[in-house]
């Protein structure tokens, strides 16, 4: 096969092209896995059913909406990570209800995907923030440090609260978490 002189960067004198990287967005169940999101759980373990329901996506809640994301099983003060590159956008407080307020377990943080993750926005619960608004960091980063969640509600596995979007559109992040 005949291959053109341009095909190798020498011909015409000038300086060889480079073509930027395809960004393919990530495929679930693919390559594209999250990274461990808990130092203590480096399956990304779904926490199961426990005394105040299930950590699966969807799963119904007594007396209240049903699961916006997947909850991760997370010790008390384990790592958090990054799943994927990302931006650091901001702290959050998870719940606004009086119960909860001034509680440590009450505070997340929100991250922007980059590169091929860009689109994608996660939020993460019940975890202290240690990075800065802005910073970028890669997958299984350091970005926080679990809190005590399961104070409030004995009987709750400690875990933490992962919410998947792709284009501020709600998903379903169990495929990405468990391949």
């Amino acid at each position: 096969m005949f291959q053109s002189q341009e095909v190798f960067g020498c011909g015409g004198g000038g300086k060889p092209r480079r073509t930027p990287p395809r960004r393919t967005p990530p495929t679930p169940g693919g390559s594209d896995c999250f990274a461990q999101i808990c130092s203590s759980n480096p399956s990304n373990q779904i926490r199961g059913t426990d005394r105040w329901g299930s950590g699966a996506y969807g799963a119904g809640r007594s007396g209240g909406p049903t699961q916006r994301g997947v909850d991760i099983v997370c010790a008390v003060s384990s790592r958090v990570y990054a799943p994927f590159p990302a931006t650091v956008v901001r702290k959050l407080t998870v719940y606004s209800s009086s119960r909860h307020i001034g509680k440590p377990y009450n505070t997340g943080l929100v991250l922007r995907g980059t590169g091929a993750w860009e689109g994608y926005e996660v939020k993460m619960f019940y975890v202290e923030k240690t990075v800065g608004d802005g910073r970028r960091v890669n997958p299984g980063a350091s970005v926080g440090t679990m809190t005590d969640r399961a104070s409030a509600d004995p009987g709750m596995t400690n875990h933490v609260h992962v919410e998947l979007y792709k284009d501020r559109k709600l998903m379903d992040p169990t495929s990405f978490v468990t391949c």
